[in-house]
């Protein structure tokens, strides 16, 4: 999935604190859609809600936007341990976006 980065063009920081301290640590407190892995599920919830109701065209294309997400295999550059499972779930979560993205093209 893409990272973001700044550029001299970019917007001011968001007002929210990122990072906070909670129990046993610290933790990113960010909003849902700020994370293109929640962006992506929802995606896939809306997606599937617009083709079970008949509507392909925008589950595709709702589809089609969580796809853009990634760039390749998602934490490939970690190649830790700790990161296989969420690595997996990933992988996951993208094959289930093309199974539905290829259904709702079917559909139209």
């Amino acid at each position: 999935m893409p990272s973001r980065s700044s550029t001299s063009n970019a917007a001011a920081p968001p007002s929210y604190d990122v990072l906070v301290t909670r129990a046993p640590g610290y933790a990113m407190d960010l909003p849902r859609d700020a994370v293109d892995a929640f962006r992506a599920e929802d995606a896939l919830r809306a997606g599937r809600d617009a083709l079970a109701a008949g509507d392909a065209r925008s589950a595709s294309e709702t589809l089609a936007g969580a796809l853009a997400l990634w760039r390749g295999p998602a934490l490939e550059e970690f190649g830790e341990p700790f990161a296989e499972g969420e690595a997996r779930r990933l992988a996951v979560l993208r094959l289930a976006l093309t199974e539905e993205r290829l259904a709702a093209d079917l559909a139209l």
